[in-house]
Protein backbone atom coordinates (compact mmCIF):
# COMPACT_ATOMS: atom_id res chain seq x y z
CA UNK A 1 0.00 0.00 0.00
CA UNK A 2 1.67 3.13 -1.13
CA UNK A 3 1.35 6.03 1.56
CA UNK A 4 1.33 9.78 1.09
CA UNK A 5 3.28 12.02 2.47
CA UNK A 6 1.54 14.54 4.67
CA UNK A 7 3.38 17.56 2.82
CA UNK A 8 2.16 16.28 -0.54
CA UNK A 9 -1.48 16.36 0.78
CA UNK A 10 -1.52 19.17 2.92
CA UNK A 11 -0.56 20.64 -0.74
CA UNK A 12 -3.55 19.12 -2.14
CA UNK A 13 -6.17 20.73 0.63
CA UNK A 14 -4.92 24.05 0.28
CA UNK A 15 -4.93 24.25 -3.72
CA UNK A 16 -8.34 23.17 -3.09
CA UNK A 17 -9.04 25.84 -0.71
CA UNK A 18 -7.65 28.32 -3.03
CA UNK A 19 -9.67 27.20 -6.12
CA UNK A 20 -12.64 27.35 -4.53
CA UNK A 21 -12.14 30.86 -2.57
CA UNK A 22 -11.56 31.95 -5.88
CA UNK A 23 -14.76 30.54 -7.49
CA UNK A 24 -16.27 32.49 -4.86
CA UNK A 25 -14.90 35.55 -5.10
CA UNK A 26 -15.53 35.04 -9.05
CA UNK A 27 -19.47 34.23 -8.54
CA UNK A 28 -19.14 37.21 -5.88
CA UNK A 29 -17.77 39.82 -8.41
CA UNK A 30 -20.61 38.62 -11.29
CA UNK A 31 -23.23 39.18 -8.67
CA UNK A 32 -22.20 42.55 -7.96
CA UNK A 33 -21.06 43.45 -11.71
CA UNK A 34 -24.78 41.88 -12.95
CA UNK A 35 -26.68 44.19 -10.53
CA UNK A 36 -24.87 47.37 -11.35
CA UNK A 37 -25.46 46.31 -14.78
CA UNK A 38 -28.83 44.70 -14.77
CA UNK A 39 -30.72 45.63 -11.91
CA UNK A 40 -30.30 42.80 -10.37
CA UNK A 41 -27.82 40.17 -9.70
CA UNK A 42 -28.50 37.50 -12.07
CA UNK A 43 -28.46 34.06 -10.11
CA UNK A 44 -30.69 36.03 -7.27
CA UNK A 45 -32.54 37.09 -10.21
CA UNK A 46 -32.88 33.43 -11.27
CA UNK A 47 -33.88 31.57 -8.21
CA UNK A 48 -35.74 33.62 -7.08
CA UNK A 49 -37.41 35.53 -9.97
CA UNK A 50 -37.57 33.16 -12.83
CA UNK A 51 -37.50 29.58 -11.79
CA UNK A 52 -40.95 29.74 -10.06
CA UNK A 53 -42.73 30.34 -13.32
CA UNK A 54 -41.08 27.52 -15.64
CA UNK A 55 -41.91 23.49 -15.19
CA UNK A 56 -45.45 23.08 -16.10
CA UNK A 57 -47.27 23.12 -19.87
CA UNK A 58 -49.91 25.39 -19.96
CA UNK A 59 -53.15 23.66 -19.78
CA UNK A 60 -56.65 25.25 -19.47
CA UNK A 61 -57.90 23.38 -17.37
CA UNK A 62 -55.49 23.24 -14.64
CA UNK A 63 -55.55 27.09 -15.43
CA UNK A 64 -59.29 26.65 -14.54
CA UNK A 65 -58.94 24.68 -11.07
CA UNK A 66 -56.16 26.56 -9.57
CA UNK A 67 -58.00 29.58 -9.31
CA UNK A 68 -61.02 27.71 -8.36
CA UNK A 69 -62.05 27.63 -4.74
CA UNK A 70 -65.13 25.44 -4.98
CA UNK A 71 -66.19 23.54 -2.12
CA UNK A 72 -63.15 24.49 0.09
CA UNK A 73 -63.21 25.98 3.35
CA UNK A 74 -62.07 29.66 3.62
CA UNK A 75 -58.87 28.59 4.97
CA UNK A 76 -58.91 26.08 2.34
CA UNK A 77 -58.91 28.86 -0.57
CA UNK A 78 -56.45 31.26 1.02
CA UNK A 79 -53.73 28.39 1.06
CA UNK A 80 -54.94 27.29 -2.48
CA UNK A 81 -54.61 31.12 -3.51
CA UNK A 82 -50.90 31.75 -1.95
CA UNK A 83 -49.66 27.83 -2.95
CA UNK A 84 -48.30 29.44 -6.91
CA UNK A 85 -50.25 26.59 -8.49
CA UNK A 86 -50.16 28.74 -11.97
CA UNK A 87 -47.09 30.38 -11.78
CA UNK A 88 -44.67 26.92 -13.19
CA UNK A 89 -47.35 27.55 -16.23
CA UNK A 90 -46.42 31.02 -16.88
CA UNK A 91 -43.80 30.92 -19.15
CA UNK A 92 -45.29 27.79 -21.55
CA UNK A 93 -48.05 30.44 -21.65
CA UNK A 94 -46.14 33.53 -22.76
CA UNK A 95 -43.50 31.69 -25.35
CA UNK A 96 -46.55 29.80 -27.35
CA UNK A 97 -49.87 31.08 -26.51
CA UNK A 98 -50.28 35.23 -25.45
CA UNK A 99 -48.21 36.83 -28.24
CA UNK A 100 -48.07 40.38 -28.39
CA UNK A 101 -49.59 41.74 -31.62
CA UNK A 102 -51.51 38.26 -32.13
CA UNK A 103 -53.00 36.99 -29.38
CA UNK A 104 -56.72 38.50 -29.14
CA UNK A 105 -59.12 39.74 -25.66
CA UNK A 106 -61.34 36.46 -26.88
CA UNK A 107 -58.75 33.93 -27.39
CA UNK A 108 -57.25 35.45 -23.71
CA UNK A 109 -60.67 34.96 -22.09
CA UNK A 110 -60.94 31.38 -24.06
CA UNK A 111 -57.90 30.25 -22.37
CA UNK A 112 -57.44 31.86 -19.23
CA UNK A 113 -61.25 32.62 -18.29
CA UNK A 114 -62.56 36.03 -16.98
CA UNK A 115 -60.53 38.90 -15.78
CA UNK A 116 -59.62 38.56 -11.65
CA UNK A 117 -59.13 42.13 -11.38
CA UNK A 118 -56.73 45.09 -13.06
CA UNK A 119 -53.47 46.31 -12.22
CA UNK A 120 -51.52 49.30 -13.06
CA UNK A 121 -48.74 48.28 -15.88
CA UNK A 122 -47.21 51.89 -17.53
CA UNK A 123 -50.38 53.97 -16.51
CA UNK A 124 -52.83 52.00 -18.14
CA UNK A 125 -55.15 49.43 -16.25
CA UNK A 126 -54.78 45.91 -17.66
CA UNK A 127 -56.93 42.46 -16.38
CA UNK A 128 -54.73 40.33 -14.45
CA UNK A 129 -55.00 36.94 -12.87
CA UNK A 130 -54.00 35.87 -9.46
CA UNK A 131 -50.92 33.57 -9.40
CA UNK A 132 -50.00 33.28 -5.58
CA UNK A 133 -46.86 33.74 -3.80
CA UNK A 134 -44.62 32.68 -6.39
CA UNK A 135 -41.43 34.81 -6.56
CA UNK A 136 -38.76 36.06 -4.03
CA UNK A 137 -39.54 35.20 -0.62
CA UNK A 138 -42.97 33.82 -1.37
CA UNK A 139 -44.14 37.23 1.24
CA UNK A 140 -46.12 38.86 -1.60
CA UNK A 141 -48.71 37.60 -4.52
CA UNK A 142 -47.84 37.37 -8.31
CA UNK A 143 -49.77 38.27 -10.96
CA UNK A 144 -50.11 37.52 -14.22
CA UNK A 145 -51.11 40.97 -16.70
CA UNK A 146 -52.32 41.23 -20.07
CA UNK A 147 -52.76 44.37 -21.62
CA UNK A 148 -54.67 45.36 -24.80
CA UNK A 149 -54.61 47.53 -27.51
CA UNK A 150 -57.36 49.72 -28.95
CA UNK A 151 -57.55 46.60 -31.77
CA UNK A 152 -58.25 44.22 -29.16
CA UNK A 153 -55.21 42.51 -29.17
CA UNK A 154 -52.56 42.06 -26.61
CA UNK A 155 -50.20 45.31 -26.53
CA UNK A 156 -48.14 43.59 -22.91
CA UNK A 157 -48.02 40.41 -21.16
CA UNK A 158 -45.74 39.78 -18.20
CA UNK A 159 -45.92 39.06 -14.54
CA UNK A 160 -45.57 41.26 -11.87
CA UNK A 161 -45.08 40.95 -8.43
CA UNK A 162 -47.01 43.30 -5.61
Amino acid sequence: MKRFPLITTARFFANALLGLLGLAIFLSAAEVIGAQVFGYPPFTRLVLHDLPFRGQRFHPEKWGEAGSCKGLSDWECAEKEASCLRGPMVRDLLHNYLQPRITTYEKVAQLLGAKEYDVDISGGNCPAYSLGMCSGLGLDYDSLYVCFGKDKKISKVGHIQH
